[in-house]
């Protein structure tokens, strides 16, 4: 297959690995935040808020108190149909965990 057939680049970011004469993209992370934030469950690193909470300052102020911890998912907020989450990116650790990385070698 010639550069012109082919929609990608071969290189560091585009690798392509060739098997059977059919050219494949390698695995990728699934990147979806629904799948970060089971990520992040399954290594212990997300904390449940299952009471009603206040979006007016309280949510803040819990997240600010978990700085350095747990990613917080609220999973009541009071007029609001849906979860909030944060804290996702507040540590190293969740941050790896989130992206399924190991961090530097």
């Amino acid at each position: 297959m010639t550069g012109a057939e082919c929609p990608f680049e071969e290189g560091e970011d585009t690798a392509m690995v060739a098997t059977g004469g059919v050219a494949q993209l390698p695995e990728v992370l699934d990147t979806s935040f629904r799948s970060a934030l089971r990520r992040l469950d399954r290594a212990g690193l997300l904390a449940r808020v299952s009471r009603t909470v206040d979006p007016d300052l309280e949510v803040a102020g819990l997240m600010k108190s978990h700085d350095a911890g747990a990613a917080l998912l609220f999973e009541s907020v009071k007029d609001h149909d849906v979860p909030v989450v944060g804290n996702v990116f507040a540590t190293p650790e969740s941050s790896e965990a989130a992206m399924d990385s190991t961090g530097p070698s």
